[in-house]
């Protein structure tokens, strides 16, 4: 059964030859368009969510300086807020490259579906 789309793409082609010939193309571009639209989504998500949870660590620590009563409680506070910040820090850099790791994966595979169909194009041409 063929789909609206294809009987459009069909209709299209008898007019312009070169419709047909860039088809195969458009379809995986509109997937590879798509794939990195997920993918610039989960980052930019990871990195709304780590900038939260780093702006409720700075409003935590100025509540916890604020109940400071000596210099060694405030030094104590504040040693332990930057050994946090740089351990989350860490975490989320290797978030991030997991995160894109899977968006190299994902890109690869897009790209592998576009090489039959570009020697199909030549050998047809």
């Amino acid at each position: 059964m063929t789909r609206p789309k294809d009987d459009a793409l069909a209709s299209l082609a008898q007019f312009n030859p070169w419709i047909a010939s860039v088809a195969p193309f458009m379809g995986t571009s509109v997937k590879l368009t798509e794939t990195m639209r997920t993918q610039a989504t989960a980052v930019a998500s990871e990195l709304s969510d780590f900038t939260m949870r780093r702006i409720q660590e700075d409003v935590r620590l100025s509540e916890r300086i604020a109940g400071c009563r000596s210099a060694q409680d405030w030094q104590q506070i504040w040693a332990e807020y930057w050994k946090r910040t740089f351990a989350q820090y860490q975490n989320e850099w290797s978030r991030l490259a997991s995160i894109n790791q899977g968006n190299v994966a994902a890109l690869s595979e897009v790209a592998a579906e576009l090489q039959p169909i570009d020697r199909k194009t030549r050998m047809a041409a």
